[in-house]
């Protein structure tokens, strides 16, 4: 009986708990039943977050850049609006007017957008903010300014803009703990420049040899004159090498220059595209999209491993260096540890039981792979 009784109290406890942690319904008015109908209508996806969670994520990512203030009105009707996606849209400073009374947003894509610095006042009001992506836009230090109150914010994506590494810097004592992306660094033109001095080392050598032959002839008043005309033509034979390496060698350094030139390029472009692929593999495995009943993710999390080991491998072929390395490598392990944590969060719902078990690998190798490296 006493069995019985404590294994009752025990289910009772886990089923509230799983109430407690189930999000309250949500129950849109008309004016929100009607803009998502609107939203749809207008080519946007308005999906549920997951099956026992009732918030919304609307994309406009589809509309093949035909967003207009249309498309954005709407938006403040809706209750429980938490993620917005507009990457890749002609999206202007203007457009962001709509945004201000959206202030349950907490994932905001703004990629690859047109707007700037004067734009981003309008994001001010969004206190709930933890992800902001403006990758690829012209925003600039001025405008960070603007997200000093965004202090939820965890992570903010700003490769290829205008921002600085101390206006980064100055938004990170504003919020602390931030994450902010500011991509790769091009630094490789050293070890092109290196190779340019050789050829005037080969052109001093003879010099040195002609100085010496001036004094020789004072001996030629001794005896062993025979032995200072043999010498003579010795040195006019070393004098002909030279003269015929340096001929040979002048179109050479311009050739080698750009071929490391292009070779430069393309691995700059490498780390580029690899960077990119990561961070879109990793918002894909965060979104989900809804069939009927049934809610599947878009991305799958080797997709984001995949692009991870593309991202290192092509840092570490940018480099040479023992620390650029590591440094890589320790980026890699950031990543993975990122990568156990969400898995573990999703897995219970969306994953099969490996996929923890995965997650843990890829988290193990990269610290493998460090520690190897630093042991060098």
């Amino acid at each position: 009986m006493y069995k019985l009784t404590s294994f009752t109290l025990l289910f009772a406890l886990m089923i509230g708990s799983a109430v407690a942690q189930t999000p309250a319904p949500i129950a849109q008015t008309e004016a929100g039943k009607k803009a998502l109908t609107k939203i749809r209508q207008l080519g946007g996806l308005a999906l549920e977050l997951a099956q026992n969670d009732q918030h919304l994520e609307v994309s406009y990512i589809q509309n093949d850049g035909k967003l207009t203030d249309e498309h954005l009105v709407v938006l403040k009707d809706l209750k429980g609006l938490v993620h917005l996606d507009l990457r890749g849209q002609p999206v202007t400073d203007a457009h962001l007017v709509h945004l201000k009374p959206l202030t349950e947003l907490t994932h905001l894509h703004l990629e690859n957008t047109k707007i700037t610095d004067k734009g981003l006042e309008n994001l001010k009001d969004l206190v709930n903010l933890e992800y902001l992506n403006l990758y690829g836009t012209a925003v600039s230090d001025a405008g960070l300014a603007n997200l000093e109150g965004l202090k939820k914010l965890k992570h903010l994506y700003l490769w290829q803009t205008k921002v600085t590494e101390a206006g980064a810097a100055r938004l990170k004592k504003a919020i602390p703990g931030v994450d902010i992306n500011l991509g790769i660094k091009d630094e490789p033109q050293p070890v092109i420049v290196a190779k340019k001095p050789e050829p005037k080392k080969e052109e001093k050598k003879p010099e040195p040899a002609a100085v010496v032959k001036k004094p020789e002839p004072k001996k030629e008043e001794k005896k062993p004159e025979p032995a200072a005309v043999v010498k003579k033509p010795e040195p006019k034979k070393e004098e002909k090498k030279p003269e015929l390496k340096v001929e040979v060698k002048k179109p050479e350094p311009a050739k080698e220059t750009k071929i490391a030139d292009d070779m430069a390029a393309v691995l700059k472009a490498r780390v580029t595209v690899a960077e990119k692929g990561y961070h879109e593999a990793w918002e894909d495995f965060g979104r989900t999209q809804r069939f009927g009943n049934v809610l599947i993710l878009v991305g799958k999390p080797e997709d984001v491993y995949t692009w991870s080991i593309r991202w290192l491998k092509a840092q570490r072929d940018l480099s040479t260096k023992h620390e650029d390395h590591v440094a890589a490598l320790e980026a890699h392990l950031k990543r993975m540890s990122e990568l156990q944590n969400r898995v573990k969060q999703v897995s219970k719902d969306l994953l099969p039981p490996r996929a923890e078990s995965e997650a843990e690998w890829y988290r193990l190798e990269a610290q493998l792979w460090l520690a190897k490296e630093k042991a060098r």
